[in-house]
């Protein structure tokens, strides 16, 4: 358990930044995240993407992405998870492909597991921390929702 613990956490520090995110953005950069962490096999994640969504600015995807490995790393961490899901959609952008074309759209981030729900703890760890502060950056929100035994499920609101 321990190796394994080892190899996620690896993988979560040697995708930081990977190559697809500079060249492709942050869609790409997450399907190539999620193929990679679903070899492990210890919890399998589903990613979906809205097709209209398009590339955002490079704050923006850099913010998401950072945002989706804190939370992935914690649902591996700590959830205690056979499932999760990574959803990214945008459904005020239906129709529109460039970032000028949506200014008063919302950007929604979804990361769920069916894991334990929360683990006690008296008092938020760097990574919540430093998730919450990635949100703020963007002028966004975060709801936290968790049922015991049922799992996580933050929801994002980014405006555009």
């Amino acid at each position: 358990m321990l190796d394994t613990a080892y190899n996620e956490i690896r993988l979560l520090s040697h995708n930081l930044l990977p190559e697809e995110f500079e060249k492709q953005g942050l869609a790409e950069a997450l399907k190539h995240f999620v193929r990679k962490i679903n070899q492990t096999k210890t919890i399998q994640f589903d990613l979906s993407i809205d097709p209209q969504l398009g590339r955002l600015s490079p704050q923006v995807e850099f913010e998401l992405y950072s945002i989706c490995l804190e939370l992935v790393n914690n649902i591996l961490k700590h959830a205690k998870a056979t499932q999760a899901q990574i959803n990214l959609s945008a459904p005020a952008l239906r129709g529109s492909d460039r970032a000028a074309d949506r200014p008063n759209g919302e950007l929604k981030l979804i990361v769920s597991d069916n894991g334990i729900g929360f683990f006690s703890n008296e008092s938020d760890g760097k990574g919540i921390k430093n998730v919450r502060a990635r949100i703020e950056s963007l002028n966004g929100t975060w709801q936290v929702k968790s049922i015991e035994n049922h799992g996580i499920t933050n929801i994002i609101s980014i405006p555009l």
